[in-house]
């Protein structure tokens, strides 16, 4: 079957854009072009699965 490992996609936000925001119960997002950033792929899965373990199934 289908496992579902969503990803949250965490922006940072402006401390105007926060009070302008907050109360909303849906904004839309909008992408102005390319971004590319480093994969810290260690980081991220030590947050998302809370170990960096190499034994952990979902990390390779």
């Amino acid at each position: 079957g289908v496992i579902n490992l969503s990803v949250p996609v965490v922006l940072p936000v402006s401390s105007a854009d926060k009070e302008r925001l907050d109360g909303n119960t849906a904004f839309a997002l909008a992408y102005g072009g390319r971004r590319f950033y480093e994969h810290r792929k260690e980081e991220r899965c030590a947050r998302q699965w809370g170990t960096t373990c190499k034994d952990h199934p979902y990390i390779k």
